[in-house]
C-alpha cells in the first residue's frame, strides 16, 4: 500500500486502522477503554470521530494524582479506502471488507501514548488491520497482533513515564 495522497510526511509515524463501514464508538466510549489501559490519558474532545471540527482531538495527559498536566493534539481523518486506493488493486484486496480507513496524524510525540490507546479501543471494539508508516516502511498487522503491539507500547511507554 502506498501512503495517501493527502498524507504529511513529517518524521513522526503516521498510523492507519482499517475497519468495516458503520459508526465508529464515540469518543466517551473510546476513553473508558483508554483509561483502563493508561489511567494517564484523558480526551478533552468529546461526540463522534465522525462530526470532530476538522478531525482534531484533544487529549490531556494527567499525573499519577490524576491532576492536569499538559494538554496534546492529533488528528482523525475518516477516509473511504476503496476511494483512496482505488489505483492499488493489491491494497484493496489485503484489506478486504475493512474499507473504513482512520488516518491519525500526530504534531508531535507527545500524543503518541493517547494515540496508541485510542488505537487500542478501537480495535478491542472493533474488528480490523493496523498499518504502521515509518518513513519509506509500512508495517501491516491483524488485529490480535496489533492489540499485543499496542500493549507492548503502552506498557513501554508508562515505564519510560515512570522513570522520568
Amino acid at each position: 500500500m502506498q501512503p495517501h495522497p493527502d498524507t504529511d510526511t513529517d518524521d513522526l509515524p503516521e498510523f492507519w486502522i482499517f475497519t468495516e463501514p458503520g459508526a465508529l464508538p464515540t469518543l466517551d466510549e473510546l476513553q473508558d477503554d483508554m483509561f483502563t489501559m493508561d489511567s494517564c490519558a484523558r480526551l478533552k474532545s468529546s461526540g463522534k470521530l465522525e462530526t470532530l471540527p476538522d478531525g482534531i482531538i484533544e487529549g490531556e495527559c494527567l499525573d499519577e494524582q490524576g491532576a492536569s498536566g499538559f494538554d496534546v493534539w492529533w488528528e482523525v481523518q475518516i477516509v473511504d479506502a476503496r476511494k483512496a486506493f482505488k489505483k492499488d488493486r493489491r491494497a484493496l484486496q489485503s484489506i478486504g471488507s475493512y474499507t473504513q480507513m482512520l488516518i491519525f496524524t500526530m504534531e508531535d510525540d507527545c500524543a503518541l501514548g493517547h494515540v496508541f490507546t485510542m488505537m487500542h479501543a478501537l480495535l478491542s471494539l472493533r474488528p480490523g488491520l493496523l498499518a504502521i508508516l515509518d518513513g519509506g516502511k509500512q508495517i501491516t498487522l491483524d488485529r490480535r497482533d496489533a492489540l499485543a503491539f499496542l500493549e507492548e507500547e503502552i506498557k513501554d511507554n508508562l515505564n519510560f513515564s515512570d522513570e522520568t
